[in-house]
């Protein structure tokens, strides 16, 4: 089993190089986006793909629900996403293209924020407000935070090794830890004043992009994996949040509240060649590229 989760984890890795390659000028556009979508102006979120461009808009849920948070496998194959479609929020998996939809919780909690790991074999996710982990057809759930305070966002690293979330655990304020896939050696890795969410990793591992709520709107940083060197790559009187890196590690894809509703946006890694990539005229919410 271990051989087999080292080997697709192997491929993945090789076929993002492959798609990485500095021979294709489009190279750092590869890949999908997923995100939530409010089509309908109602507050019930819908989940929708594109390529990087903005291209190919598909719709892959519909349905009288709020459907949130969704993340696609490393693969680029499946999405993570939570719903209410039968009563509080649980996690569910499907096809990238919508087909398959599975309910892999069935607490009596919410559940919710789901990412897989980089073999896919495992899901991390937050129920009740603490980190858990499962297996990737919803078996073997496993709680790896125990402190009765408020856990969010986690992810793991690239290397499978590590979960990275944030927590209200030393205080009244979000901040940036991790730890071990096990739940053991907790880290915190920020130590400002101001709110820190939704941190993910570049793909080499190296950074962590983050959302920064000072104290005028939240902004787009990034830092160090160890919490060293923040760069704030967004300045704006608009909501600047929930970012992604691309496949390639070259681009950060933000929601952006900077021309009226919430749009997708894409810049640089250092913050320039700022594109929008949604017109969609509606709010738009989380996004995740893959």
């Amino acid at each position: 089993m271990k051989k087999l989760m080292f080997l697709t984890l192997l491929m993945i890795t090789i076929m993002t190089f492959i798609s990485c390659d500095d021979s294709s000028g489009d190279a750092a556009l590869y890949g999908t986006i997923v995100f939530e979508s409010d089509p309908d102006g109602d507050g019930q979120y819908q989940i929708y793909t594109m390529l990087p461009d903005g291209s190919g808009l598909t719709r892959i849920t519909d349905n009288a629900y709020d459907d949130r948070n969704p993340t696609l496998s490393p693969d680029g194959t499946k999405v993570l996403f939570t719903s209410n479609r039968d009563g509080n929020l649980e996690v569910y998996a499907m096809n990238v293209d919508g087909s398959g939809q599975t309910r892999l919780t069935t607490n009596a909690v919410d559940e919710y924020y789901p990412s897989y790991s980089p073999d896919m074999s495992k899901i991390v996710y937050i129920s009740d407000r603490e980190v858990y982990i499962m297996n990737a057809n919803g078996s073997s759930k496993t709680r790896l935070t125990t402190n009765g305070v408020t856990d969010f966002d986690p992810a793991f690293s690239p290397d499978g090794t590590k979960i990275i979330f944030t927590s209200l655990r030393d205080g009244t304020r979000m901040e940036i830890y991790t730890m071990n896939t096990d739940g053991s050696n907790v880290t915190r890795i920020t130590t400002t004043d101001n709110i820190k969410s939704w941190p993910r990793y570049s793909p080499d591992g190296s950074k962590i992009v983050f959302q920064y709520d000072g104290n005028e709107e939240a902004e787009v940083y990034t830092m160090n994996a160890d919490g060293n060197a923040p760069v704030r790559l967004t300045n704006n009187a608009a909501f600047d949040g929930v970012p992604s890196y691309s496949p390639c590690g070259r681009k950060i894809i933000f929601l952006s509240t900077r021309d009226g509703n919430g749009e997708i946006y894409m810049m640089s890694t250092n913050g320039s060649g700022l594109d929008r990539i949604t017109e969609t005229g509606y709010e738009n919410g989380a996004c995740h590229w893959q």
